[in-house]
C-alpha cells in the first residue's frame, strides 16, 4: 500500500504500480506536494482527519487538524500524521491543508477504507450527538518508527 508511514522527513513509499492507481492527480503530483511541503517540524498532531456532516453543509474537522491549523496560525511548524481514503473527501481534505499551508508530508493514503465522516446533529437544547461512521481510514494510521 501507498503511503507515507514514517516522520522521518522526505521517506516516502512508492512503488510503480502504486503510481498508477492514484486518484488524487488533479490535485498535483502527491508525492510533489509532501515533498515541497516537508519542513522541519516541532510538534505532532496524530490523529483523525474527517468530514462533519451536519444537517445543512459539511465541514471539514477533527481535533488534530484543528490543534495543527491553530498552531500553525500561532507559528509553529506542526507535523499532521493522519489517514484519508482514497476519495472525494480525502482529496478535498488535503486541498484544504494545502491551502492553508500545513505541512502535507505525513498525511497517509488508505486505498482501502474511506476518509472518515460523522454525523453531527444538534438536540432541542443545542446539544450536538456525534455518529462516528466506521471503518474510516483514521483507524489505520501507521506509526513506524522512524
Amino acid at each position: 500500500m501507498w503511503h507515507w508511514n514514517r516522520l522521518k522527513r522526505n521517506s516516502l513509499r512508492n512503488g510503480p504500480e502504486k503510481e498508477k492507481r492514484n486518484p488524487f492527480k488533479p490535485v498535483n503530483d502527491l508525492k510533489q506536494i509532501a515533498m515541497s511541503n516537508s519542513i522541519h517540524n516541532n510538534v505532532v498532531c496524530f490523529g483523525e482527519i474527517l468530514w462533519d456532516i451536519l444537517p445543512t453543509e459539511a465541514l471539514p474537522g477533527g481535533a488534530p487538524m484543528n490543534v495543527a491549523y491553530h498552531l500553525h496560525q500561532l507559528g509553529e511548524k506542526p507535523a499532521l500524521l493522519t489517514r484519508i481514503g482514497i476519495d472525494e473527501r480525502g482529496r478535498e481534505l488535503l486541498n484544504i491543508l494545502q491551502g492553508k499551508q500545513i505541512d502535507t508530508s505525513h498525511v497517509q493514503l488508505d486505498y482501502d477504507r474511506p476518509t472518515g465522516i460523522v454525523h453531527a446533529t444538534a438536540n432541542a437544547q443545542g446539544e450536538m450527538k456525534y455518529e462516528i461512521v466506521s471503518p474510516a481510514a483514521w483507524d489505520y494510521i501507521v506509526a513506524d518508527e522512524a
